[in-house]
């Protein structure tokens, strides 16, 4: 550990980031971040939250390389709060890493075979089948016995993904009612937050999907406050894609001004790469579908053809299509706003029924309303 302490405190010292600084954002006395810097047996260390905004405060990020360090040099056990701020934060490494370190004890929490469970959801490592299957077989094992209400909570959460990759947004929205009912009998602070995130997430989401507008700005407004950014920074910027949606046919000013919001984050959100591109490629639907061709990023090959067939070019209309079908090659299918594209690059009303069909297939009732527009045709 001192030696990890020492590359941190001569990577302050480069970047002219005083102890005083340090001790002021950390809000602990400048002897503090002395005894931090200058771990000794016998003197507690830094703990994982400290360390945590240690690094933002040097670094201007949460290094993953360095988060891992800490915790291959700390034989304290690993806490149900680390597992949860490494997937809330985005950390699947540093995660993965902290499930294999307690699952090796002959007595693990069940807590980190949830967190194995989403690990290998997110990192599509099991089938969204398989990954039901688990949660409903985990969930039958567990009881309200010790504390095991947090992993039951986790595991009700487990169940509203498993919903929302079935697209059963009506029943998301059902069941999480119930789930409002647990989440305040969790006593831990940091986890109740979190699991109320992550909820409040996913409703604002399902709550999209369903065209339930009102209530989803209710709940992405509620999201974007100042502890959800210091805390839960990736669901503050989910709220902000949230918003920019929301206002995507209604008002063009206050969607493009969410999402450069959003995409403001990025230097925060260092690593993400996934959410850099679902940014980039939200912020060019915006412009696209308003009608602005400017400052497009076309990072994404759908939003590229669907820029192309917006265009009165039938060469271009044509690019587009060449580009659907590479993308339809690749991925066995089109998806329901690929299959729109098309339609717009044929000026075909059969191809436009079908991508209708698509968004009711996969529960969108609030983008269907794309397919409704015959100004194209």
């Amino acid at each position: 550990m001192y030696k990890l302490m020492q590359q941190i405190e001569e990577d302050a010292k480069k970047k002219k980031i005083s102890k005083t600084l340090i001790a002021k954002e950390l809000r602990v006395s400048n002897a503090a971040v002395s005894a931090y810097f200058n771990p000794r047996p016998n003197r507690p260390i830094i703990n994982f939250f400290q360390y945590t905004r240690l690094l933002k405060i040097i670094y201007g990020c949460y290094r993953e390389d360095l988060l891992i360090e800490y915790w291959k040099r700390v034989s304290r056990k690993v806490s149900r709060e680390a597992l949860e701020w490494a997937y809330v934060n985005g950390k699947l490494d540093l995660l993965r890493f902290l499930v294999d370190k307690e699952l090796l004890k002959e007595y693990s929490d069940p807590f980190a075979k949830v967190y194995l469970l989403m690990l290998m959801r997110s990192k599509k490592e099991i089938s969204a089948a398989q990954f039901l299957y688990e949660v409903e077989k985990m969930r039958g094992t567990l009881s309200e016995e010790k504390g095991v209400i947090e992993a039951q909570v986790l595991l009700d959460i487990c169940l509203l993904y498993a919903l929302c990759d079935s697209a059963c947004y009506a029943l998301i929205l059902e069941y999480n009612s119930f789930l409002k009912e647990k989440i305040p009998k969790i006593k831990n602070d940091y986890l109740r937050k979190a699991f109320s995130a992550r909820a409040q997430k996913i409703t604002a989401h399902s709550c999209l999907k369903r065209n339930k507008i009102n209530e989803c700005e209710r709940i992405a407004t509620e999201m974007i406050s100042e502890e959800y950014r210091d805390k839960f920074p990736l669901y503050y910027n989910s709220a902000l894609l949230f918003l920019s949606e929301v206002y995507v046919f209604s008002d063009y000013q206050k969607s493009i001004s969410y999402i450069k919001r959003a995409l403001g984050m990025l230097d925060e959100l260092k690593g993400f790469s996934k959410r850099e591109f679902e940014l980039k490629s939200t912020h060019d639907f915006i412009q696209i579908v308003n009608g602005n061709y400017n400052e497009l990023y076309l990072n994404s090959l759908a939003e590229k053809a669907h820029y192309l067939a917006r265009q009165g070019s039938e060469q271009k209309r044509q690019e587009a299509l060449e580009i659907l079908e590479e993308l339809r090659r690749k991925n066995g299918n089109l998806s329901a706003f690929q299959l729109y594209y098309k339609a717009l690059a044929t000026r075909d009303a059969h191809d436009m029924r079908i991508a209708q069909e698509a968004f009711y297939q996969c529960g969108d009732q609030y983008y269907v309303r794309l397919t409704q527009n015959k100004s194209y045709f």
